[in-house]
């Protein structure tokens, strides 16, 4: 399974944020997206998700292109977890995870006992079965956030779009998510995630995607304890990255 850009420009209008990408993910392999605020990265991912069109070039998916995708069947290949934010509909917790199930249904088939097993166990393997009752709008950030990657984990979708997973955890479920990915990359799932921890980089990732000026530039794990390339990445002085990154060579 793969994802695969070609090419590719995303944007907005005569906005371009990113210009003539090309990379490809595989199953089995993270690759982590890097760049300041504003650079593009979540257009980038919307653009991939087929939730933006691109300004030029294309998307593949299992070598076929994305707009030859129907919504359902897309999303039986690709699942994405947002930044979490709450919503005006007043869902439970299961209920929000049981939206991954949807994909595998057919049509206004309402999700059985193995959907409910499924969403239950994702919750599990994520500390949250004790939440599974409770309006999603009363959770914390960081809690919605768990509860959308056990949404994505219902979906059972090889490719999954991860941006910035972790943003709103507490150092605990931090580790617990990176682990997750871990698991699910020794499972055979292909991880996009966009991070601004360039050490969680190093734990989970396999290759590396800086954005910067429109370009993206692959680099191993490793560069990015790297002082000259962080202050090139973020605008930054060497003597700046030095002193809140002392590890940093």
């Amino acid at each position: 399974m793969t994802l695969q850009a070609q090419q590719l420009s995303v944007g907005y209008g005569q906005k371009v944020l990113v210009q003539s990408a090309s990379f490809t993910l595989h199953a089995g392999e993270v690759l982590c997206l890097l760049g300041r605020n504003g650079s593009g990265k979540s257009t980038l991912l919307r653009t991939l998700l087929g939730l933006l069109p691109p300004l030029a070039g294309q998307v593949q998916v299992q070598q076929k292109a994305l707009r030859d995708y129907d919504a359902p069947s897309l999303a039986s290949q690709i699942a994405y977890v947002p930044q979490a934010q709450s919503t005006v509909f007043s869902w439970s917790v299961l209920d929000a995870v049981l939206f991954g199930t949807l994909s595998r249904l057919k049509p206004l088939q309402q999700p059985g006992t193995k959907e409910r097993s499924d969403a239950y166990a994702a919750l599990e393997s994520l500390g949250l079965a004790h939440l599974a009752k409770r309006n999603f709008n009363t959770l914390s950030g960081g809690e919605q956030q768990l509860v959308l990657l056990a949404r994505a984990l219902t979906q059972q979708a090889p490719l999954m779009i991860l941006d910035e997973p972790t943003a709103s955890l507490d150092f605990a479920n931090q580790i617990q998510v990176i682990e997750k990915i871990q698991t699910l990359r020794a499972q055979g799932f292909g991880i996009l995630m966009c991070t601004h921890h360039s050490e969680q980089v190093q734990h989970c990732a396999d290759s590396v995607l800086l954005l910067k000026d429109q370009q993206l530039h692959r680099v191993a794990p490793h560069e990015l304890h790297c002082v000259s390339r962080l202050a090139w990445l973020y605008n930054l002085s060497e003597a700046q990255v030095k002193k809140h990154l002392p590890h940093c060579a």
